[in-house]
């Protein structure tokens, strides 16, 4: 199908919700495995909330990490979520994870997760939803 629209499976991330507890990681990980030998690249979603928890990351090895917007938004005001978007932000880099931070809604908060070190972002400050990533480094300006 993919090749049929000329995709391939480089240009195709996708996105791990964790809605329940994962009960068997190795399953996980090797069906992970299989989707990335084939090309594809996988993001975690709300990180940060639910159930999503680091084991997670760790098991997923995941290569985007996409934070929260229930710790994005208001980070602008509140101590606790600039300490959990950072921690999150350099967990990802650590990892070799893009972190992207979802539900970007103010300026202010746009601010304060760029200078957090979050390089991506999503929300309705930057943008309906579309295929093109905006870069948090340019947005601002």
């Amino acid at each position: 199908m993919l090749a049929s629209l000329g995709v391939s499976p480089q240009e195709v991330i996708l996105e791990v919700t964790e809605r329940i507890a994962i009960s068997d990681y190795e399953l996980f990980r090797r069906t992970l495995d299989h989707y990335r030998s084939q090309g594809y690249r996988i993001a975690l979603d709300d990180v940060g909330a639910g159930y999503s928890n680091l084991r997670l990351v760790a098991e997923a090895q995941p290569e985007f990490i996409k934070i929260d917007q229930g710790l994005v938004q208001g980070v602008a005001h509140a101590k606790a979520r600039r300490a959990a978007v950072s921690a999150l932000a350099r967990m990802a880099e650590e990892c070799g994870a893009v972190s992207i931070a979802e539900g970007i809604e103010t300026t202010e908060d746009l601010m304060v997760v760029r200078d957090l070190g979050v390089p991506l972002g999503q929300g309705f400050l930057l943008g309906r939803p579309a295929r093109s990533q905006v870069s948090l480094a340019a947005a601002g300006h």
